[in-house]
């Protein structure tokens, strides 16, 4: 089994990092970055990656997203339901 950083949209993958080169409890540190990133930028409606305000269909995208480390046999499928 590999480990992935697995990004969802809404109910389905949206991308995926990995197989990773280290064990679960860094994947979910650095989960958790993204976790706290993407919800800075909802809370906030700016994004400081690209020094702009969000639309709101971004925003609505962003609210939908969300991030795991999972072990799987194969590389996660874009676009397949969780």
């Amino acid at each position: 089994m590999n480990l992935f950083l697995v990004i969802y949209m809404g109910v389905a993958i949206g991308g995926v990092a990995g197989p990773l080169p280290y064990d679960m409890k860094e994947c979910e540190s650095r989960r958790d970055v993204f976790r706290a990133k993407t919800q800075e930028v909802i809370d906030t409606g700016f994004s400081k990656a690209e020094n702009r305000n969000v639309t709101a269909k971004e925003l609505a995208a962003l609210k939908t997203m969300r991030f795991e480390c999972e072990y799987h046999q194969a590389r996660p499928s874009l676009g397949v339901p969780a």
